[in-house]
């Protein structure tokens, strides 16, 4: 037997995906707050966060009428990816060159 859709039950869907991209989203920002702070941030975090995030765009986009959304949120997503992924290249470039420029 299949559970019966309701329209409460698709809110109650619908509540539960936008709890969890703003906690995707959250997570995300924080990390970057970390990097733009010069702050470690251990690579296997961001790339599980980025994962968690694919994720819920496929979630998305299985959601009846919200393919677009999701194909939208990956996007962003991917763009934030990104993002992160220069913050931690420009903040490792910047301590490779605070080491090589010490003269002794």
């Amino acid at each position: 037997m299949t559970p019966i859709e309701t329209p409460e039950h698709g809110e109650d869907v619908l509540s539960e995906v936008k709890d969890e991209i703003l906690e995707v989203l959250n997570q995300l920002r924080k990390t970057s707050e970390r990097l733009q702070m010069a702050l470690e941030v251990p690579g296997e975090k961001i790339d599980s966060l980025l994962a968690r995030g694919e994720a819920l765009a496929q979630r998305i986009s299985s959601l009846p009428g919200m393919g677009q959304a999701g194909e939208d949120f990956l996007v962003h997503l991917n763009k934030i990816g990104q993002a992160i992924k220069d913050l931690q290249r420009f903040d490792a470039l910047k301590k490779e060159n605070l080491v090589t420029g010490v003269k002794f």
